[in-house]
Order: structure tokens, then C-alpha cells, then sequence
């Protein structure tokens, strides 16, 4: 939430602004307790603003890069809810992907949990104008008013994971929305082969 100090440590103790997000810390509070009573061995990973292909713009739990690439794909203007100076912490899906396999295959003695993570701020406009470009794209960026609930900056630190784990990520959100473009424009191309 808007509380936590920049950048979020896995020792925040909260649990986020949202039900999903006091909910996903609730579930790590059982894990904790598990660990110590029964011994289970458990570890929670936190994901922050996953991107990547096959994310539905359509879908009610899309995030802002499938909804601006659809839009800029098409040629639609893309609307940014308040002052466009949000920042939130994008990281690849290829990169959870092999955070997961780090995790899988670590040693685990009891419980813990790690950020995965890039560290690095975005901005929602600096994003926007990415997509935009990377399209190359007609689609204008226009702004609207503020949606209730949603956090000013989110921005994470990875330091845990990299030291435990050995983790960093591959792909930086450049890459990661080239290669997320690339197939946008070939789900378009075989939607209109299929017509």
C-alpha cells in the first residue's frame, strides 16, 4: 500500500491495501505458523506487476500492459487513470518463471518468503509511451480521473532473492515488451487469417 516504505522489504508487515493483497499475506502468516509448529517447509513468492504474453486486455484482472498494447495495436487511445506519475515494479513472465524454478530447487530449512521482482520504477506514462513507440502506433494517451485503491508507487526490493537464491532477473522491461509486442501482433495476424 501507499504506508510501505519504498522500497518494499519482505519484513513490511502488512498486509496491502486490497482484500486480494491482506489475503495473500494472511496465507503467508499460515505458512509462517505451519513451518513452526509442524516443520512443513514452505516458501511464498511475491510477484509485483507480472507482463508478458497471453495476458487477456479483456479480462477484469489485466494489467496495464496487455490493455495499452491492445489498444496501441489497434490504434486506440490509451487512457492513464490519474496524473500518469504512478510507478509500479514490471518484471517479465519468463523471469517468474525461472524465480519459481530458484525456488523449487533451493534448499528450503522452514519458511520464507522473497520479492520477485526487478527494483526499478516505472512510471504509467513512461509505460505508456514505451508501448506506444515500440508499436509504433497512432494511439494517443490521454488521462483520466483516479480509480479508488489504487497505490501512488510500488516499487519492490529484490536484494533477498538475490542473495538467497541467487536470482536476478534476465529481461529488462524493454526487452520484455518487445517480446510481449511480438506476440500481440501475431495473435492479431492469426485472428485475421482465421476471418
Amino acid at each position: 500500500g501507499d504506508d510501505a516504505p519504498l522500497p518494499i522489504k519482505e519484513s513490511a508487515g502488512f498486509g496491502g491495501k486490497s482484500p486480494y493483497a491482506d489475503t495473500k499475506w494472511k496465507m503467508e502468516l499460515v505458512q509462517k505458523e505451519m513451518a513452526g509448529e509442524k516443520g512443513l517447509k514452505s516458501t511464498a513468492l511475491r510477484f509485483f506487476n507480472v507482463f508478458g504474453p497471453r495476458q487477456d486486455p479483456k479480462s477484469p484482472y489485466s494489467g496495464v500492459i496487455s490493455i495499452f498494447m491492445d489498444r496501441a495495436n489497434t490504434g486506440r487511445n490509451m487512457s492513464i487513470f490519474g496524473d500518469g506519475k504512478q510507478t509500479r515494479d514490471f518484471i517479465y513472465v519468463k523471469d517468474i518463471a525461472r524465480a519459481i524454478v530458484a525456488a523449487l530447487t533451493a534448499e528450503t530449512k522452514t519458511f520464507d518468503a522473497f520479492n520477485v521482482c526487478r527494483g526499478e520504477e516505472t512510471t504509467i506514462t513512461q509505460l505508456a509511451h514505451k508501448v506506444v513507440e515500440q508499436f509504433k502506433s497512432s494511439s494517443s494517451i490521454e488521462y483520466a480521473e483516479a480509480r479508488d485503491g489504487d497505490i501512488k508507487e510500488s516499487v519492490c526490493d529484490p536484494t533477498k532473492l538475490n542473495q538467497v537464491l541467487g536470482f536476478r532477473p534476465k529481461y529488462s522491461v524493454d526487452e520484455g515488451l518487445q517480446l510481449t509486442k511480438q506476440w500481440f501482433q501475431e495473435e492479431a495476424a492469426s485472428h485475421k487469417q482465421e476471418l
